[in-house]
């Protein structure tokens, strides 16, 4: 599985023939996919967020909310994307509804993609690191930690 960052595509290239099995234009500047079960969930820059069908590209869902530039997270049926409109979104993974939405539009657009554990979605955003909760998108609490902006995944 891979993404064509130029030219929109998402491909998917058997891993024992180099074969291309499909090719999927979801718009420019194509983030980086992540694959959970049988989709593939994508972000892009001019058209939004994507659910695909691993075995044949068929698209399965979009949400054109905002651009999304990181590469999304799922867990739970859940899955959790910061954009370009400074927001994080969880989306059920299996129809595309959002769920819930935390606006961060006081400080910078996030530049990491979020991380999940037990309850609560990590993300940064400006200088600050976030733990917001997944049931409710409320945040838990933040926390000061750079005059710069957060651009990695928290781990």
């Amino acid at each position: 599985m891979g993404s064509g960052h130029g030219d929109g595509s998402l491909y998917a290239i058997d891993a024992e023939t180099g074969v291309l099995r499909w090719r999927d234009y979801v718009g420019d500047s194509v983030g980086a996919p992540v694959i959970h079960d049988d989709r593939v969930y994508v972000g892009t820059y001019t058209s939004g967020l994507h659910a695909v069908s691993i075995e044949n590209g068929e698209r399965l869902w979009r949400v054109d909310r905002a651009d999304y530039g990181t590469t999304p997270t799922v867990v739970d049926g859940t899955v959790y994307a910061t954009s370009d409109d400074t927001v994080l979104y969880a989306v059920d993974a299996e129809t595309g509804e959002e769920l819930w939405a935390h606006d961060n539009s006081n400080i910078n657009t996030p530049g990491s993609s979020p991380t999940v554990h037990e309850g609560v979605a990590y993300v940064g955003s400006g200088g600050f690191l976030y733990a917001i909760d997944t049931e409710t998108g409320e945040v838990r609490w933040n926390s000061l930690i750079s005059e710069r902006s957060i651009d990695t995944s928290p781990t």
